[in-house]
């Protein structure tokens, strides 16, 4: 009889840890098109690409997001830049969410963005 019970409570212990692992990924990413040439940490940036925050480089100090081109929905291509941001706190973001400073006589320049899900707006230095 105490056999089941200890069986029973390792396989609901068991359970709730994979639960709980697997409940905050330490990296997310967003597929983002930019239509205009856009200034983002130093680099220029235009079309479609992917950006990826990743909480365990940025729990070590190390560059927490990079910016890739797009390949497809299952392979990234090239880096274009990386860089720490700056973790804000933010209302929940239901989708994607970039802030951008708009200027007509020079490329926009991307100032914060939040991906879907999250509780934090990850602000981007002026330069790398």
């Amino acid at each position: 009889m105490r056999t089941r019970y200890f069986v029973g409570a390792a396989l609901i212990l068991g359970f709730l840890g994979a639960t709980t692992l697997d409940a905050v990924p330490t990296r997310r990413s967003a597929v983002v098109r930019f239509l205009r040439p856009t200034l983002v940490a130093g680099a220029f940036v235009q079309g479609t690409v992917v950006i990826e925050h990743d909480d365990a480089k940025m729990a070590n100090g190390e560059p927490c997001t990079t910016i890739y081109h797009y390949k497809s929905q299952t392979e990234f291509g090239k880096p274009i830049v990386s860089f720490m941001c700056m973790p804000q706190e933010r209302p929940l973001a239901t989708k994607f969410e970039a802030t951008l400073y708009r200027s007509v006589a020079w490329p926009d320049k991307l100032v914060e963005y939040q991906i879907a899900g999250e509780q934090e707006g990850h602000g981007v230095p002026d330069s790398r």
